[in-house]
């Protein structure tokens, strides 16, 4: 079992180090993203973060500038999707009633 020097970050610290809500961060490590120690005794875990398990998560989401470009290339632009204006489809709804009467 090797014993480690580094200084467990509370789910606060992680998150901010993140720059992620500790909501996010919990579901990070319920999903098996993110490592974590469990300091509790009780059924919920109390969870602390080692600094290098942040960074082993970190590593492989990094993403190199020529593939960013690439990653914008095949994101659609909003534009694409033509936009739903509800209160006018219940407007046109509406009169298409009144005029079975």
């Amino acid at each position: 079992m090797s014993q480690t020097t580094e200084r467990l970050l509370t789910p606060e610290q992680a998150a901010e180090f993140l720059a992620i809500s500790t909501r996010q961060l919990r579901d990070l490590a319920d999903a098996g993203h993110l490592a974590f120690v469990n300091i509790g005794l009780g059924e919920r875990p109390t969870r602390r973060y080692l600094p290098a398990d942040i960074a082993a998560f970190i590593e492989p989401r990094r993403v190199a500038p020529e593939l960013r470009e690439q990653a914008r290339a095949t994101i659609k632009s909003s534009t694409a999707f033509k936009i739903a204006d509800f209160a006018a489809l219940r407007d046109e709804l509406r009169q298409k009633r009144r005029s079975k009467r």
